[in-house]
C-alpha cells in the first residue's frame, strides 16, 4: 500500500501542474491550441449567459482566479493539499457557473480529479508538508473509481444510432476535427467507420470491468494508454489525455511485488519453525541423558 499511497501523491502533482497550465496563461505561452481557453474570470470582454442570474464583478471574477491559482499551486507542491486542492476545485466550478460557455468535459474532469485527490491520502509524500494515511484502500480506489466512472459513462452515451452508424465519428472528420493518417484509414469506408464506433463504445464499457479485475488489470492499463494515445494523435482533446492517463497510473499492479513479500514470510515462517523445532529436539535429547 506503501507503493500505491506514492501514486496518488505523483498523480496529485501531475494534476496539479495540469490545473495551472489549463487555466492561467501558461497554456498560450507553450503554444496549445486550446492555451487562450484560460478560465481567468474575465470572460473576454463579451457576453455570456450566467445561469440564476447570479453574476459576478469583473474584479471580483479575477481576484478569485488569482486565489484559484495560487490555492492550485499549493495542491501541487502539497501544501495543506486538502484545503487547497477543495479551494482550487470550488473556484473552478463557479468560473464555469460564471461562464457556460467556456465549458468543456477536461475542465470538469480537471476539477473533479482535484477534488477527489484532495480528499484522497495523495499527501502522505512529495508534500511540503506530509500528513499520515487515514484511509489509504479507500483512497487508491476512489481515483480508480472516477477513472472507470469516466469510461463507464463515455460508453453509455455512445449508445444511440447517431454514434454506433458511424455517422458522428464521418462528421468528426469531414469537419477537420479528426485528423491524421489513422483518422483518414479509420474513416475510408462506411463499414470501416461503424465498426471502429461500435468496437469504440464496447471498449469503453468493457474496460472499467478489466481495470478492476486483478487479472486483467495490468493489460487493461496498457490497452486503455493506446486508446488514449490514438485520440490524442487524432483529436487533440483538450488535456483529457493527460488526465485519463495520470488517473490510470494509480492502476499499476503491485501483485508481484506483494508476492515477493508473501514468499519472503513464508519462508521466514519455515525458518522460524525449523529452528523451534530443532531446539526441541536438542532440549528432548538434553532430558533424556541419564
Amino acid at each position: 500500500m506503501p507503493v500505491a499511497l506514492k501514486r496518488l501523491a505523483i498523480a496529485r502533482v501531475v494534476v496539479g501542474l495540469i490545473f495551472l497550465v489549463r487555466t492561467t496563461p501558461v497554456a498560450s505561452w507553450l503554444g496549445f491550441a486550446w492555451g487562450e481557453q484560460a478560465l481567468m474570470g474575465s470572460g473576454g470582454g463579451g457576453w455570456h449567459p450566467v445561469p440564476f442570474a447570479f453574476a459576478l464583478p469583473a474584479g471580483a471574477l479575477m481576484a478569485f482566479a488569482i486565489v484559484r491559482t495560487l490555492a492550485a499551486l499549493a495542491f501541487c507542491v502539497g501544501f495543506q493539499s486538502r484545503w487547497a486542492g477543495i479551494a482550487a476545485s470550488a473556484l473552478g466550478y463557479l468560473a464555469l457557473e460564471q461562464d457556460p460557455m467556456s465549458y468543456v468535459n477536461s475542465l470538469h474532469l480537471l476539477f473533479s480529479s482535484t477534488l477527489l485527490l484532495a480528499l484522497a491520502d495523495s499527501q502522505t509524500t512529495l508534500a511540503i508538508g506530509p500528513r499520515p494515511a487515514s484511509s489509504p484502500r479507500t483512497s487508491v480506489w476512489l481515483i480508480r473509481g472516477l477513472a472507470m466512472s469516466v469510461y463507464a459513462f463515455s460508453g453509455l452515451a455512445k449508445l444511440n444510432s447517431d454514434f454506433l452508424s458511424g455517422h458522428a465519428l464521418t462528421t468528426l472528420h469531414t469537419d477537420g476535427e479528426l485528423t491524421g493518417a489513422i483518422a483518414d484509414l479509420v474513416c475510408a469506408s462506411f463499414l470501416r467507420t461503424r465498426a471502429i464506433s461500435i468496437l469504440a463504445a464496447a471498449f469503453e464499457l468493457l474496460i472499467p470491468w478489466l481495470l478492476m479485475c486483478r487479472r486483467t488489470r495490468r493489460a487493461a492499463v496498457i490497452v486503455a494508454l493506446a486508446f488514449h494515445l490514438l485520440i490524442e494523435q487524432s483529436m487533440h482533446p483538450d488535456v483529457f489525455g493527460w488526465l485519463m492517463v495520470t488517473l490510470l497510473f494509480t492502476f499499476a499492479s503491485t501483485q508481484a511485488r506483494s508476492v515477493s513479500a508473501q514468499e519472503s514470510a513464508d519462508r521466514a515462517r519455515q525458518s522460524a519453525t525449523r529452528e523451534t523445532s530443532q531446539i526441541s529436539a536438542a532440549v528432548s535429547v538434553v532430558l533424556n541423558l541419564p
